[in-house]
């Protein structure tokens, strides 16, 4: 037995110097995941169970394992050591016990993630990330610092601003000469600058009170006429729920968790028009930047800004929608890791669709934008012969500028949303970045989803040769989008 145990020791050092010699050839790296948390740990547990099979089927060597948790009390990164027996892709079982890099970002309250280094080409992790989301656990790579080729982005809402410190009204604002307007506007800014994660409580005034009611009851007439169907369906649902009347300037709380409970989306306060990416940011986390102020008393049918009015009365109704809701979150999502050229062709689009956009019903064109339903004035004026009424292109839309300091000298006609959408999704196609997101609502948390398929277009010498994606219909919209190589 002596020989034979000699003999067997000699093969297992011979097989770790194997595996140690395979190890110095091929560079570590880094698996992320998300768990989900339960008071049992079940949960948990499963989810490690289902990404250790899966790299022991594949034969991947694993170093070392950790997971990160997050905890609610003082939200800092807190880290708990593993320690467990590895299978390294052979018989040989060991205990580890080291630690690894922990993630630069703050994550949700509610996420454990677990770091698990491995042994294996880079060309492999993609095989198993798709092997684990197909068993319902989420990646995580997209939170970590790990030399990527995008620059860095809001991860969660806890990331997001849409605010600033001082409120200077240009000279044409109808307030900008009412000393007690400015400093009732820089109040109320004051308030959402001391807490800009929850909507604060703001008692408003006699002057606000009676602004609101004049507006609303004069819009409540214009809407029959003016109005598309799909902004009325969400009105009525608004209506109904009790939560916004005409008499009496809502409870924003209240506003911003019906809201959530429909699409998802929430109000988060904002100082007053932010910057383009800040703004689009917030919408790929569903957070929409929501202004407490009221415009001011003299001009209640027009404001060159967005206000409580603009918000509540324009927004809302149609966040409630779900296709809407997705539509909005698209072009939010398309910003994130978008160059700041592209970031000026979103916020196009965005505004002539959401903002100022028009839809045609049964013949006749009715008012999409949510700046055109706020607006008294403008909502008439859009639909006459007099501006021009092209339909939503994106790919020429994104390089058309606008003044949003006055009223528009055209507006963009959408088909349908289910059509605008369809243009929006080949748009992106042509964007910079060719990866897709996503937004995880329950860990709070950005992820990424897919790449983006491709539609090129390649030279060599004289001739041209398209490579076509599959992108259904892409033909029926009468546009092409190259992505660069």
């Amino acid at each position: 037995m002596k020989p034979f145990l000699r003999r067997q020791s000699t093969l297992v050092q011979d097989a770790r110097h194997q595996i140690a010699k395979a190890r110095s050839q091929v560079e570590s790296k880094n698996l992320y995941f998300y768990l989900k948390e339960k008071k049992d740990d079940v949960s948990t547990t499963q989810e490690l169970s289902i990404i250790f099979q899966i790299l022991v089927a594949n034969r991947v060597g694993v170093r070392r394992f950790r997971q990160v948790v997050s905890r609610k009390k003082d939200a800092r990164k807190h880290s708990k050591d593993q320690k467990t027996r590895i299978s390294n892709g052979s018989d040989d079982l060991e205990e580890v016990f080291l630690p690894v890099d922990e993630p630069k970002k703050t994550f949700s309250p509610t996420a454990t993630i677990v770091v698990i280094e491995i042994f294996a080409p880079e060309f492999v992790l993609e095989g198993i990330y798709r092997a684990v989301e197909e068993q319902g656990v989420i990646r995580a790579d997209g939170a970590f610092n790990r030399n990527s080729m995008f620059p860095s982005f809001p991860r969660s809402r806890t990331d997001l601003r849409c605010i600033k410190e001082i409120i200077d009204l240009p000279p044409d604002h109808p307030g900008s000469t009412d000393s007690e307007y400015v400093l009732r506007r820089q109040m109320i800014n004051d308030l959402v600058c001391q807490n800009s994660s929850s909507l604060p409580t703001i008692s408003y005034t006699k002057d606000e009170e009676l602004c609101w009611r004049t507006i609303f009851k004069r819009l409540k007439m214009l809407w029959p006429t003016y109005a598309c169907s799909r902004f009325q369906e969400g009105l009525q649902i608004l209506e109904k729920s009790g939560v916004v009347k005409e008499n009496r300037i809502p409870d924003l709380q209240q506003v911003s968790d019906f809201l959530e409970s429909k699409t998802g989306f929430i109000l988060k306060p904002a100082s007053g028009l932010c910057s383009a990416r800040d703004f689009l940011n917030c919408l790929a986390m569903k957070a929409f930047p929501c202004t407490l102020y009221m415009r001011h008393h003299s001009a209640p049918g027009y404001s060159p800004e967005p206000d409580l009015v603009h918000e509540i009365i324009g927004h809302v109704p149609l966040l409630l929608l779900d296709d809407v809701a997705e539509f909005t979150q698209k072009i939010g999502l398309a910003s994130l890791v978008a160059t700041d050229k592209e970031i000026e062709e979103l916020a196009r689009l965005y505004w002539y669709s959401v903002e100022f956009g028009l839809t045609i019903e049964n013949g006749d064109l009715k008012v999409f934008g949510a700046g055109l339903l706020s607006s008294p004035d403008e909502m008439e004026y859009a639909v006459t012969d007099e501006p021009d009424h092209p339909l939503f292109e994106p790919g020429i839309l994104a390089k058309t500028k606008f003044d949003d300091t006055t009223l528009q000298s055209s507006y963009s006609v959408l088909q349908s949303v289910e059509t605008a959408m369809s243009l929006l999704r080949v748009y992106c196609l042509s964007l910079k970045n060719p990866v897709v997101f996503s937004y995880n609502e329950e860990l709070d948390l950005i992820t990424e989803e897919k790449r983006r398929p491709s539609y090129r277009k390649i030279k060599r010498g004289r001739k041209v040769f398209k490579i076509e994606s599959k992108i259904e219909n892409l033909k029926n919209f009468g546009s092409e989008y190259f992505i660069k190589l």
